[in-house]
């Protein structure tokens, strides 16, 4: 059924809820499938980037509170706004693979949509069995993709520790869960805001709070992050440190809001992890010359800023902290991909980055954009995330996390802006000549006629690309007008996201 509202054009409703995921499978199957359609590998990421495309629009004008199998799936405000904004970073990543993505590109662009697909029914979930199982369709792809090109030993060490660390936390999700179904007998939304303070309902949501910390690399279970993202590529790092992370911090918001009522006692661990990651998270960022790495314990910092919202418990605070941490999230989405994105085209070390500002100064002016808004220098959308923060800390009772955040902010300048001193001021060594393929690996191919990977025969897991199709600076570009865009707006987004018109 459609309606129309005001310069709202169109309004979805019904089972147009399902559509998103639904043109997401398609373009899984186009991309498994497109050596047989037109485009090949290339194609497919750009089908890909229309599809997800059409996704975001759908999901930006679905009517709120359509819910559907017996409220197994429901759009609430934010869970629409965390499908935009999920879309959106998909969106950069595809348009950014389909411009310069090396090799073989279409099966990544299948994982990352099915990944995608997940992130979206986790963000829209209603029951408890919808939410684990949705989590789970969103992180499976990430270990394929660390582990993608298949010669990088360090990706799949990387890969297999992800592996394991995330199947093993499953395992506590889904033992908590059935916790949960005992006490509640029911594994709906609703019927959990029936579990009291008891012994066993806290230890069951401990349980899922494991698993759900891990997924976002949250401390003390941050340690497969860097490692993993190390052995990555940095284009596959670009998704892997932003949708599935952000989605676990929609799911998490979502939980706390079911249960803080009853189980109050969350709150201290909850504070608890927060602590640790703006700490560890921010002096270990502090030694790292590889930007994946830094990028990781990056990441560990910003989980800690938003745990901090789900830390409070004044009543009068508590609902508006949920969309400040939810703000927060897709504040930190969009940097975080240019930044890596850049990376992907030049290296894997913070000293492949000399010289970027003549090379590409598009994308060094970007990079500038990136790095302040990720400190949270005025007027780019980091400095409205942690001004968010900030304010609701304050009026919950949390000033000592609230100082402890300003003061990690003010440590995070330092190796954020050592990425803005690599881009300007430091002279790009010379050139290295390229590794030869071994004699063993030509031999190899001469007698199976197959193809022999290029990256099997390097010695260089990170040969950076100096030749940037307009295509990947283009994505790149849109990050940055987004970032610094989406600062002064952040008033306008927040009364969509709480109060939209339709």
């Amino acid at each position: 059924m459609l309606q129309f509202h005001g310069v709202i054009p169109v309004i979805f409703k019904g089972y147009a809820l399902i559509v998103p995921e639904l043109l997401l499978i398609v373009a899984a199957l186009w991309s498994l499938f497109s050596d047989r359609l037109p485009g090949k590998s290339r194609g497919a990421a750009a089908v890909a980037a229309f599809l997800v495309l059409c996704a975001g629009l759908i999901t930006a004008f679905c009517a709120k509170g359509i819910a559907l199998f017996g409220s197994k799936l429901i759009l609430t405000s934010d869970a629409r706004f965390g499908g935009v904004v999920l879309c959106l970073l998909a969106l950069v990543w595809l348009v950014w693979t389909a411009a310069a993505g090396r090799g073989r590109t279409a099966e990544a662009s299948a994982l990352v949509c099915l990944s995608l697909a997940g992130a979206l029914l986790a963000t829209q979930a209603g029951d408890l069995i919808v939410l684990l199982l949705s989590l789970e369709l969103c992180s499976m792809p990430v270990y394929v993709l660390i582990g993608y090109r298949h010669s990088r030993a360090k990706g799949l060490e990387g890969a297999l520790k992800y592996f394991l660390l995330s199947v093993l936390t499953s395992l506590f999700m889904f033992y908590g869960a059935s916790f949960v179904f005992g006490l509640a007998q029911t594994t709906s939304f609703g019927g959990l805001q029936t579990l009291s303070g008891e012994p066993l309902a806290i230890i069951a949501m401990l349980f899922l709070l494991i698993g759900i910390f891990a997924k976002m690399s949250v401390a003390p279970f941050h340690f497969w992050a860097p490692d993993a993202y190390e052995g990555a590529e940095p284009w596959v790092v670009a998704f892997a440190a932003t949708v599935p992370k952000i989605a676990g911090g929609f799911v998490l918001v979502r939980l706390i809001a079911v249960l803080n009522a009853q189980i109050v006692i969350l709150r201290w661990p909850i504070l608890i992890a927060s602590v640790l990651c703006m700490l560890l998270g921010s002096l270990s960022a502090l030694t790292q010359k590889d930007i994946r790495r830094m990028m990781a314990y990056g990441g560990v910092t910003v989980m800690g800023y938003a745990l901090l919202l789900l830390g409070i418990t004044d009543s009068q605070v508590v609902a508006i902290g949920w969309y400040f941490a939810m703000f927060f999230l897709a504040t930190y989405g969009l940097p975080t991909m240019g930044i890596l994105l850049i990376s992907a085209s030049e290296g894997g070390k913070i000293s492949d980055l000399a010289g970027l500002s003549h090379r590409r100064p598009v994308a060094a002016a970007a990079l500038v954009v990136f790095a302040l808004s990720l400190i949270g220098i005025p007027p780019l959308m980091g400095f409205f995330g942690k001004l968010f923060i900030a304010l609701a800390g304050i009026r919950g009772s949390l000033i000592p996390g609230v100082i402890l955040m300003v003061v990690v902010s003010a440590i995070s300048a330092f190796y954020y802006l050592r990425l803005v001193k690599a881009a300007f001021f430091d002279q790009p060594q010379e050139a290295e000549l390229p590794a030869t393929v071994p004699e063993t690996a030509l031999e190899a191919e001469a007698e199976t006629g197959n193809e022999v990977e290029v990256e099997a025969a390097t010695a260089a897991d990170d040969e950076p690309t100096r030749k940037v199709a307009w295509g990947a600076e283009l994505a790149i570009l849109l990050c940055a007008i987004l970032t610094f865009v989406a600062g002064p707006a952040a008033g306008y987004l927040m009364t969509w996201m709480r109060t939209p018109p339709y």
